[in-house]
């Protein structure tokens, strides 16, 4: 099925009709598409990169050609606009679009920041602000690293009923990666940091606090240089854990006190959230009520999907996943007709 939407985004766009079929869709259906992309990383070798692939959206030259493709083809705005328009003091362009980057990996500055503002496209980037300024890798990166570069061994992990087996088989370990992270998402956030633990200790990393150049979080000055030049900022909690599965107090504390840092560093008011992880289970109805108790005006989750200006959750929006394993013509068509090819 894949190979045939491919052959189908081909085909549209060698015969130029991706653009053609945006502008019909957009007089017939008024929605509003949310780009979700992770890092933008350069990579000449896959085997060589230590942590988790998944989490690379695009290479630059695929990004600077999506970005020129949104900016031609859509209206980039941010929350902040859409606030705006929500509350009546602006108007919503035709074929509006929101760029969006979760985490706040370093690669957010020093690659994706000079493409954005070289094609003038505003961009979201929802930070987890316990890490920045810091040195340690985002803790699913940290798994990454450690499940790929440990040594030959059996991992006994049983506060996630997990045993692990590691050999010289880097798929091998690339599979076990994916089966550790989803049962990281699926546990009480307590058993989550107890497992991460006796991962380190197992492995022999748990004293390594090197900074890593591959993973590595923003700093706060890059942070504000960015949002002094068009970049938006929204929380993504403050430690990146699965809101599902906190508690009420631990969920408030994500919730407000990230929002507090941001608008403490920045000066501005930080009016949009993203759930970390995002999918379906990931948060629940406590969740929304308490991002629009505590003053948020948008939250987005990672469902995969557009939002209908008919009817739409403002505290559930949906985003369209931007993967680096996509081609220009996927990506293309994926905007144009985004129940198809998304």
């Amino acid at each position: 099925m894949g190979s045939k939407k491919a052959f189908a985004g081909r085909a549209l766009s060698a015969l130029g009709l991706l653009p053609v079929i945006a502008g019909l869709r957009s007089r017939y259906v008024s929605e509003l598409m949310i780009l979700a992309y992770h890092r933008i990383v350069d990579l000449a070798d896959d085997t060589e990169y230590k942590f988790d692939l998944d989490l690379i959206s695009a290479s630059s030259d695929d990004f600077e050609w999506q970005m020129t493709f949104v900016k031609k083809h859509y209206n980039p705005i941010t929350f902040f606009d859409l606030v705006e328009i929500t509350a009546g003091r602006m108007q919503m362009p035709p074929r509006p679009l929101i760029v969006t980057f979760d985490d706040g990996f370093d690669d957010n500055y020093t690659v994706a920041f000079p493409i954005l503002k070289k094609c003038n496209v505003p961009a979201t980037i929802f930070i987890s602000t316990d890490y920045i300024g810091g040195t340690k890798p985002f803790w699913f990166d940290w798994v990454a690293y450690m499940i790929l570069c440990a040594d030959n061994m059996m991992i006994d992990l049983h506060s996630a009923d997990l045993v692990l087996e590691l050999n010289s088989d880097r798929n091998q370990r690339k599979l076990l990666l994916k089966t550790l992270l989803q049962r990281l998402k699926e546990i009480p956030n307590s058993s989550r940091i107890t497992t991460i633990e006796i991962l380190e200790h197992q492995t022999g990393f748990v004293k390594n606090k090197e900074k890593f150049s591959q993973s590595a979080p923003l700093t706060w000055e890059q942070v504000k240089e960015m949002s002094a030049s068009n970049i938006e900022f929204g929380s993504h909690s403050v430690t990146h854990p699965i809101f599902s599965n906190l508690d009420d107090d631990e969920l408030y504390y994500e919730i407000e006190h990230s929002k507090n840092v941001l608008e403490d560093q920045l000066a501005k008011p930080c009016q949009v959230l993203a759930y970390p992880v995002g999918g379906k289970n990931a948060f629940d109805k406590r969740a929304l009520k308490m991002a629009e108790q505590c003053g948020y005006e948008f939250s987005t989750s990672y469902v995969n999907g557009t939002n209908s200006f008919v009817c739409y959750e403002k505290y559930a929006l949906k985003r369209l996943h931007v993967e680096r394993y996509q081609s220009r013509e996927e990506f293309a068509a994926m905007l144009s007709l985004p129940s198809i090819f998304m």
